[in-house]
């Protein structure tokens, strides 16, 4: 990561900066494909790995929409066991991301940062 030139994408951290600073700021979790140790190495080179309080990691599993189901589960264990899937907003930036959200019931928001198209 030290040889790096990536960046975390356009707006990401006003995002979440804006949504933290809400009245009643929403709980974060992470959801990836990527395995946990992997993500953490990701997200604290950019800062950002402290934000989430729980995640969904390919660790969990090798479909993404069981990844999501294994961070509602822990969600619930954060949160209380009250969480209901429409009370969960998944961002994302490719197909998988916006089945998975669907998968578990939550609702979605889609970004366009990813190589996927409007049409894919």
């Amino acid at each position: 990561m030290r040889e790096s030139d990536g960046a975390a994408c356009h707006g990401v951290q006003h995002f979440i900066r804006d949504l933290l600073a809400l009245p009643s700021p929403p709980v974060l979790g992470l959801l990836t494909g990527n395995i946990r140790l992997g993500a953490e190495i990701k997200l604290r080179h950019f800062g950002l790995w402290e934000i989430f309080h729980f995640g969904g990691f390919a660790d969990d599993h090798e479909d993404r929409n069981h990844i999501a189901v294994a961070a509602f589960e822990r969600g619930r264990r954060i949160i209380g066991k009250h969480l209901q899937p429409e009370e969960i907003i998944v961002v994302g930036d490719t197909q998988f991301d916006i089945r998975c959200g669907k998968f578990i019931g939550a609702r979605v928001l889609a970004v366009a940062t990813g190589g996927a198209s409007i049409m894919n």
